[in-house]
């Protein structure tokens, strides 16, 4: 399996689930297998797995938020707080501001 790419391993991997899944089929429902038609849904349900889990091209990057004033006549209030279980320590950050800019 080292000597394989990973176009093939992934061919392989789907045919065992594909066997899998026929083998399934034919102990609790009592159906039939025929191997030319489970290749060819194995390498179907390839295409479609591929499709739908595709990677994209270009990471978005999250808009970088910018701290905005208050409104006047009204207070922005942050706050932040942290605990330690082992050491059963904790701490609290409170920041209020007005619209006037430091």
């Amino acid at each position: 399996m080292d000597n394989l790419s990973m176009q093939q391993l992934e061919g392989f991997f789907m045919a065992l689930w594909t066997v899998w899944i026929e083998r399934n089929n034919m102990i609790w429902k009592g159906g039939s297998c025929n191997p030319s038609n489970m290749s060819v849904w194995a390498m179907q349900l390839l295409e479609e797995y591929k499709k739908v889990h595709t990677k994209p091209s270009v990471k978005m990057k999250r808009p970088r938020a910018k701290w905005c004033c208050p409104p006047s006549g009204r207070l922005k209030l942050n706050i932040d707080g942290a605990y330690l279980e082992d050491g059963r320590k904790g701490g609290i950050g409170v920041v209020v501001r007005n619209m006037e800019i430091v």
